[in-house]
């Protein structure tokens, strides 16, 4: 139950960072999801070892983000058609930097969008 109710926090609090230029912060957090996620089946204690808090919070930050989106795709130009957050952040996870996310949503900028955009595909 907790859980739940810190990704709400999370996705509603990270809503606004859609339309901000900090993909980095994304992709970060997207690589540090799948590391957590890799790691998830290791014992709490050596958990605390793998990952820190600041850590924690960036893979938090990226599954926000894509949750964000997912509840807000039907109002976007772009829709996306995964519904897993796991799904989507997977590729972005994958990328170098930023500048290998190329400009999917046509508005001359990488940003965030273009990210979750990579990632739906």
């Amino acid at each position: 139950m907790v859980k739940l109710i810190m990704v709400a926090i999370i996705a509603v609090a990270s809503f606004p960072a859609i339309a901000s230029p900090d993909i980095d912060k994304l992709l970060e957090g997207c690589k540090q999801a799948m590391t957590l996620h890799k790691n998830k089946d290791e014992e709490r204690k050596l958990m605390q070892f793998v990952m820190s808090p600041a850590d924690s919070l960036l893979a938090g930050y990226c599954m926000g983000v894509i949750e964000a989106y997912l509840s807000y795709s039907s109002t976007r130009r772009y829709r996306c058609s995964k519904t897993n957050w796991f799904d989507i952040a997977k590729p972005i996870g994958s990328l170098v930097s930023s500048e290998s996310v190329a400009d999917l949503n046509s508005n001359y900028q990488r940003d965030v969008e273009d990210a979750l955009l990579y990632g739906c595909r």
